[in-house]
């Protein structure tokens, strides 16, 4: 019997280990592809006296608005774990959420998401299944209202330009109304699907199947807890917040480099660029972000070379801040452990 296991399990092995190159390499294909529809239209010499011309109030009001929608976001993440641990502090969450967000910068298959659900891992409430559950509500709000500024700017376009804008407002409605429709369901799941399940005698005979219960167990209590009416609504409007700081920071880059279109191609910008990440691609979505929110900007008749370098700039104001804050967040909490540790 062990024989033949051991020989059943290999084959497997090796199936997986090559499986799991598969996304990493669609991916990359798809970074390449997006990098060269941007970087072909962009006069790269151009791009240096772009950045130099930039205006420094700007740049600064960009740096405001990022750091004050990442305050937004960290409240959030923190009083939807609060939900389950009412004993967390502010404070412990910023940490686990800069780490996060910097590892999806620079990490592939969204790392920092993995280390987000283990930053608690030895404190009650707060077990990687809980956290799991922070992190799909977390998701849904965003698309909910990314949706919601999309529906807005939507009427802002002009009518010639409108394709790709409605197919991408009718899909993410779509993904939207899908996952209302599950948040709403879960109770029921909870009670007709794995209830059941719990009380099989077949499955109460197998470690790993009540394992993999538990761990349901955890996610959907976790997400039924957040669907009260005054916690919802809080959430909502952070996230709201958030998304509307966050164009903040496209709204002060096209107003420093003279993009035509003031709020409504910033919004643009934002809603499409945020949501062509869901798109496979390398950490830091670059080629993808860049090439859909240049599409956003010459809807509103700015030239290509002039799109592609404002969704340059703006990308690098989204991505070098957060990515320094999660590494001296990271270079913080590394110290404190190791001065812990000398003292005991």
């Amino acid at each position: 019997m062990k024989v033949a296991l051991s020989r059943s399990v290999k084959p497997q092995r090796k199936s997986l280990s090559w499986r799991r190159w598969i996304r990493p390499v669609i991916g990359l294909s798809v970074t390449i592809l997006f990098a060269w529809l941007v970087l072909e239209r962009l006069p790269l010499n151009e791009l240096p006296q772009h950045l130099a011309n930039l205006n420094g109030f700007y740049i600064l009001s960009a740096l405001l608005c990022l750091v004050l929608g990442y305050t937004a976001r960290i409240l959030r993440w923190w009083r939807m774990l609060h939900a389950t641990a009412p004993y967390l502090r502010l404070k412990d969450t910023a940490a686990p959420f800069l780490i996060g967000i910097a590892a999806n910068n620079v990490l592939p298959l969204r790392a920092g998401d993995i280390l987000r659900l283990f930053a608690f891992h030895d404190r009650p409430g707060l077990e990687p299944s809980r956290i799991g559950g922070t992190l799909i509500v977390e998701r849904l709000l965003d698309l909910l209202v990314l949706l919601f500024i999309l529906m807005i700017v939507l009427p802002t376009v002009p009518v010639g330009d409108q394709t790709l804008l409605s197919h991408l407002s009718v899909w993410t409605a779509i993904l939207g109304l899908i996952g209302l429709v599950g948040l709403f369901c879960l109770p029921m799941v909870r009670r007709f699907v794995l209830v059941p399940l719990q009380r099989s005698l077949r499955l109460q005979q197998s470690t790993l199947a009540l394992k993999l219960l538990n761990i349901g167990f955890d996610i959907t209590d976790t997400i039924i807890s957040l669907g009260n009416l005054r916690r919802l609504t809080e959430l909502v409007l952070l996230s709201s917040v958030a998304w509307l700081l966050e164009g903040g920071v496209f709204l002060s880059i096209a107003t420093a480099m003279e993009i035509q279109g003031g709020w409504a191609v910033a919004y643009t910008a934002l809603a499409i660029a945020t949501l062509a990440t869901l798109i496979p691609s390398s950490p830091g979505y670059i080629g993808t972000f860049h090439f859909f929110a240049m599409q956003a900007a010459t809807f509103f008749g700015n030239l290509e070379a002039k799109a592609a370098t404002f969704a340059i700039i703006v990308h690098l104001m989204l991505w070098l801040p957060t990515s320094m804050a999660g590494a001296l967040a990271f270079l913080a909490t590394s110290f404190k452990g190791s001065t812990s540790k000398i003292r005991l």
